[in-house]
């Protein structure tokens, strides 16, 4: 897929060249096309004869930035709008419209949910964006415990991706603490709501965890307002200067949670014979199970990972 990612970045380029040139006469050449487009391809990849539709997915996202704004920033997350707006289309017309579903290949590695969990650290640590996460996971964790899903896990990878560096967006989130705890909280009810709603109309959940994005993206001044009229002492505790402690509440949440069984559920022994996973094994009746295959089922197995990779076994069918 790496020769498309290519052509969508230098895609990308041409059309932001073109924005600028159209709008205001002139362009400054630069790389801000290439996160929308790393951030597009996480979610979702078009190949064959849907392979236009990811170039539709750069072209929405970059109008969306010029066409959409407010108070002279953008209103929605561009690739998260791009996505949407094309997930209706593969939603209403499956036949018509293809994509291939990554958030299976996603969940393929031992330990991609811890990844992202660190990898997120990084934004967290730098910009106070944690309460938005941290709400939404709690607010899909009350669903499920209530019995609103349809089986979307905020561990599933691609899920906890959306909720940790997708939605998260600084540019297109609330200001105030409260406002985020309320973003972060309608986005993850907005999660389960699609899950449901889509399950139940027979079509995929695949789109799921991006197409809530741009409506609460709309919403951000009234997420704020909110937070402004709820403010009470308790408000004091979500301000920016209180970000490590708050890192420190999801980290606890996150990894307490991820020890209760969340992978051995998020484990799919079927895609993993599908796609030929390296280093997946079969007990004595030829099933693959978290019983033999411990690196896929136990958090944090990154030691036991690696050690599969570094294998003397390994290395020999490498050389093979």
């Amino acid at each position: 897929y790496l020769p498309v990612l290519l052509s969508h970045a230098l895609f990308g380029i041409i059309v932001d060249a073109l924005l600028a040139l159209s709008m205001t006469g002139r362009w400054t050449a630069s790389l801000a096309p290439i996160p929308i487009v790393g951030s597009t391809s996480l979610f979702v990849w078009f190949r064959g004869i849907d392979g236009y539709l990811g170039f539709l997915c750069i072209l929405l996202a970059l109008v969306s930035k010029v066409m959409f704004t407010r108070g002279g920033k953008h209103i929605f997350n561009p690739s998260a709008l791009g996505v949407s707006i094309v997930a209706v289309l593969c939603i209403l017309a499956p036949s018509t419209f293809g994509y291939i579903d990554i958030s299976e290949q996603l969940n393929l590695p031992p330990n991609m949910a811890e990844v992202i969990l660190l990898v997120a650290l990084v934004a967290q640590t730098r910009v106070p964006i944690v309460l938005i996460s941290l709400s939404g996971f709690i607010t899909m964790l009350g669903c499920q415990a209530i019995g609103f899903s349809a089986g979307l896990s905020p561990y599933w990878p691609a899920v906890l991706l959306a909720l940790l560096l997708l939605v998260t967006d600084p540019a297109t989130s609330p200001r105030s603490g409260l406002g985020r705890v309320l973003f972060g909280a309608a986005f993850g009810f907005g999660i389960a709501s699609f899950d449901v709603l889509l399950a139940a109309s027979g079509a995929s959940t695949f789109f799921a965890k991006v197409l809530p994005v741009p409506i609460v993206n709309y919403f951000v001044p009234h997420f704020d307002a909110a937070g402004r009229w709820l403010r009470a002492k308790a408000s004091l505790v979500l301000t920016e200067q209180h970000n490590g402690r708050h890192i420190v509440v999801w980290l606890m949440l996150a990894v307490m949670t991820l020890f209760q069984g969340v992978k051995e559920g998020a484990f799919t022994p079927s895609m993993h014979v599908v796609e030929q996973s390296r280093h997946i094994r079969t007990d004595g009746s030829g099933r693959v199970t978290c019983e033999v295959n411990p690196a896929h089922c136990a958090p944090f197995s990154i030691a036991q990972e690696i050690a599969l990779w570094t294998s003397p076994q390994h290395i020999a069918d490498h050389d093979r």
